[in-house]
């Protein structure tokens, strides 16, 4: 049932991806928010002046950026964009200087070069994050659906 569930949330989140993307970006950004009060109560716990102070500094950069990425989600979704295109881009090269040092491993510079492409691609087309997003987001749940109807346990036959 849940699989179902998943599949039909991904198949909305593929045909709507602006309207996924920006939910998504609320999603961080309340997130983000709600770190930057929880954060709040670390500051009692700091050692000296500069431990509070740091609590402090951490609590209100989670809180200005939750709030920045509530206040201007457009703008977030391209901030998230360069993120994802930027850790795309250095797994790449982290997953090349790995593979320098195995024997035998295609599958390894296989997923090392599309990993790389794919974090250009996403940086050389960072307009793009408003459906971009929510299409990863679709996929994702789509073959997170159909993985939940692989596990469903076959019936007892009595």
């Amino acid at each position: 049932m849940i699989g179902a569930l998943y599949v039909l949330v991904g198949v909305l989140c593929m045909c709507y991806p602006i309207v996924s993307s920006l939910w998504v970006e609320i999603f961080i950004g309340a997130a983000f928010l709600a770190g930057g009060i929880f954060a709040l109560f670390n500051i009692p716990s700091g050692d000296g002046f500069w431990g509070k102070a740091f609590y402090a500094a951490i609590a209100v950069l989670y809180a200005v950026g939750g709030v920045s990425l509530l206040m201007f989600p457009a703008w977030g979704t391209v901030v998230i964009m360069i993120m994802l295109g930027a850790i795309f881009f250095a797994e790449g090269v982290i997953m090349l200087a790995y593979w320098s040092t195995l024997l035998n491993a295609p599958m390894m510079l296989v997923n090392a070069i599309v990993t790389l492409v794919l974090g250009i691609l996403v940086l050389a087309n960072i307009n793009d994050g408003l459906w971009f997003i929510g299409m990863l987001v679709g996929i994702d749940l789509i073959f997170r659906g159909f993985a939940s109807f692989a596990n469903v346990p076959a019936p007892k036959i009595v």
